[in-house]
């Protein structure tokens, strides 16, 4: 339940800025630009705490990174240093990082904004 209600609750958030949003795949005929989202686990030892790194991935289509980066910033805005109370979880998220994943098609850009993401369950 913690698991799909904080699945739940990133859906909701990055659908508020991009139309196109899946869980950990694409379907094959996806739109651009679109955002796929993952969790990892962190084992801690904390019993109070489950962590995860959460993978962002933006995709876009085009010859320049203007619609990319635009979508990335509004992403991290969204997420950094976001503490987002619900009523079974109170997950806090924190940026990690951005990078540039280069494709072999130069027309498709992508970039990967990894964060932590520290929850407790009420």
């Amino acid at each position: 339940m913690r698991t799909n209600d904080l699945k739940e609750l990133v859906q909701a958030q990055l659908k508020t800025v991009a139309s196109d949003v899946y869980y950990e795949q694409a379907k094959r005929d996806a739109m651009y630009p679109h955002v796929v989202f993952t969790f990892r686990e962190l084992n801690l030892d904390d019993l109070s705490r489950e962590d995860f790194t959460m993978d962002v991935d933006v995709w876009s289509k085009g010859p320049n990174t203007e619609t990319i980066d635009n979508l990335c910033d509004t992403i991290e805005d969204l997420f950094s240093n976001a503490n987002m109370p619900q009523n079974t979880i109170l997950p806090t998220f924190f940026k990690i990082d951005r990078r540039t994943v280069l494709d072999e098609d130069k027309n498709i850009k992508h970039r990967l904004i990894r964060f932590q993401i520290q929850n407790y369950e009420r």
